[in-house]
């Protein structure tokens, strides 16, 4: 896990680059944008995501992964969600996870539940449907492959 300067520092990009059969796992939506971790009710990330766009320069390496889950991680939030509430919430994070798509592509996109500190922020319920309905993977193989697949095909795991 690194912060979206970790991830967008040429030293790390030299590592990658040295090392192209190690997969390599980036976690946390890459850093998520121009800060670390974003404070409740505190400044979310930023256009033009100058780090961000830096650190998805990873994806031309084809051995790197990423890692999406509790999107409000990356947004302003008020200090208790409703039980119920309506995606919109998530718009302002609606161009990250789009540059997240379009720069790794479905099949190196995982969902990470980020249990336990999502408990404390949108619950384990919304995090898992804001991915889920997140315009960015409209298609039911997009969802099957964030939602499943590529760890699977990662981790080769037996049966």
């Amino acid at each position: 896990m690194g912060s979206v300067d970790d991830n967008s520092s040429d030293e790390f990009h030299s590592l990658v680059s040295e090392l192209p059969n190690l997969p390599i796992v980036i976690e946390h939506f890459a850093g998520g944008g121009e800060g670390a971790a974003f404070p409740q009710n505190g400044p979310g990330p930023q256009a033009p995501y100058t780090k961000l766009k830096r650190a998805l320069e990873l994806a031309n390496y084809p051995n790197t992964f990423i890692k999406v889950h509790g999107l409000a991680e990356l947004t302003n939030r008020p200090s208790a969600l409703p039980v119920r509430y309506d995606l919109e919430f998530y718009d302002e994070v609606s161009p990250i996870v789009h540059m997240i798509r379009d720069a790794f592509g479905s099949k190196r996109i995982m969902w990470g539940s980020d249990y336990p500190p999502v408990s404390q922020r949108e619950g384990y319920r919304n995090a898992l449907r804001g991915i889920l309905e997140h315009p960015a993977f409209d298609s039911q193989e997009d969802r099957e492959w964030v939602m499943g697949k590529t760890a699977l095909s990662l981790f080769k795991f037996d049966d």
